[in-house]
């Protein structure tokens, strides 16, 4: 078999292990992966009916990219107000928090695995005009179906990490032909645009727009709730762990004993797990190590023993970084490729990371170079960067040196997007 019968190869194997799905949806529902009140979705049994009219449907994986995409959803909304918007996902997190931010038009789904029956049913339900996708939703029985039902398909904020690039280099035809199913690729920088070419994709199919998380604008909060955790944590040190993967928590958890150690119990620490379903697992952890926690899900507040706040709930990180005084960006600790700078940056608070940050790899570098952020290694590292963080005269030269990733926040990537987008739509 060559590699070009391998995507046929592929589609095949899914339209015949379609069993196999209902499996997949019983174990991750189980394990708390999945809501159970719509994981029929996830087989493509939509759980909303289609208005009639055309459609634009809008996909993201994650919380991270679909707060991204709101604002040009927002936007398409207010010039077309008439169409009708499909938004999907894939994580339970990101299902939760779009349900307050969508408007009347706007259908929230999650996205069927990529196995041929339920991609087929979900397209031939929802029948879109377009098809967007975020960053790198490659989906192949996905992309090769939207092309079999004619589909156009954009790709928005397109990234390819290294990591990704060598994966799809193994299998050159079926990457060539797979990417040929795509309409457009606007991509983040001149770098990916190269990987992608390399990859097959002709170069008159991508456009250099920019990275759409450099419009981000500050995050926001309730200025009550804020006014009241102001209060609670008056007199103490309190740092945020924002976006914690699995592994890092044991390495926050020691840099907080070292920290608390050294300066008493004045110290708290607000962890914000990526995955807020991770909250009753991370505080079982930090027991072992004779940290005491509560968690925000509950509507608790720390007691007087209780020095870690975890935050288990959704879209409230703007309420953390004005909350602390100063920041570490977690997913960099381990192979997850770091996340988004702005968010502190624009918030005054203080960045700390790891050594993986590919996601954003040119904001980082500016930062390191502007003395705008600090990079650790271990708890350690990570202590002795907050306390320098803390000095009041540092944490003053942090924030100022921040403010060059400000300036990025002043491209047009939303309106060269959005004119595209547009395009499609007329």
């Amino acid at each position: 078999m060559t590699e070009s019968h391998l995507l046929n190869a592929y589609l095949f194997l899914t339209n015949n292990i379609s069993g196999l799905a209902r499996v997949i949806a019983l174990y991750r529902t189980k394990q708390g992966i999945e809501d159970p009140n719509r994981v029929q979705e996830r087989l493509g049994i939509p759980s909303a009916s289609r208005k009639r009219g055309t459609l634009i449907w809008f996909h993201s994986a994650s919380v991270g990219e679909t707060l991204l995409v709101l604002s040009l959803i927002e936007k398409t909304s207010k010039i077309f107000p008439n169409q009708n918007i499909l938004l999907t996902t894939q994580t339970v997190s990101s299902g939760k928090m779009v349900t307050s931010k969508l408007t009347e038009n706007v259908v929230h789904q999650y996205l069927p695995y990529d196995l041929l029956p339920g991609v087929r049913r979900f397209l031939y339900h929802w029948q879109p005009s377009v098809g967007i996708l975020v960053e790198s939703e490659f989906w192949p029985v996905l992309i090769s179906e939207a092309d079999h039902q004619n589909i156009p398909l954009l790709v928005i904020n397109g990234k390819m990490t290294g990591k990704s690039f060598n994966r799809w280099k193994r299998f050159p035809k079926f990457t060539q032909v797979l990417f040929d199913k795509i309409n457009l690729f606007l991509v983040q920088s001149p770098k990916i645009k190269s990987r992608f070419s390399e990859l097959g994709v002709n170069p008159d199919k991508q456009v250099v727009t920019g990275q759409l998380k450099q419009e981000s604008k500050p995050l926001s909060h309730d200025p009550e709730v804020f006014s009241n955790l102001n209060e609670y944590f008056q007199n103490k040190q309190v740092w945020v762990a924002a976006s914690t993967h699995e592994g890092e928590e044991e390495i926050i958890a020691e840099t907080h004993i070292k920290l608390s150690s050294n300066t008493g119990n004045n110290f708290h620490l607000i962890l914000v797990p990526r995955y807020p379903e991770r909250g009753r697992e991370i505080a079982e952890l930090l027991n072992t190590y004779g940290l005491n926690s509560v968690l925000r899900s509950k509507g608790e507040l720390p007691g007087e023993l209780d020095t870690v706040y975890i935050a288990d709930t959704m879209g409230e990180l703007g309420l953390w970084y004005r909350l602390a005084k100063v920041s570490f960006i977690g997913g960099s600790l381990v192979h997850k490729g770091g996340h988004n700078p702005y968010e502190p940056a624009l918030l005054e608070c203080p960045i700390i990371h790891g050594k993986y940050y590919e996601n954003f790899s040119a904001e980082y570098e500016q930062l390191k170079e502007q003395g705008g952020s600090q990079m650790v290694n271990n708890s350690k590292e990570l202590a002795e960067a907050i306390e320098r963080a803390l000095d009041p005269q540092n944490r003053l030269s942090y924030i100022n040196n921040a403010k060059v990733l400000g300036q990025g926040c002043k491209n047009d990537a939303v309106d060269k997007t959005f004119d595209v987008i547009k395009s499609f739509i007329n």
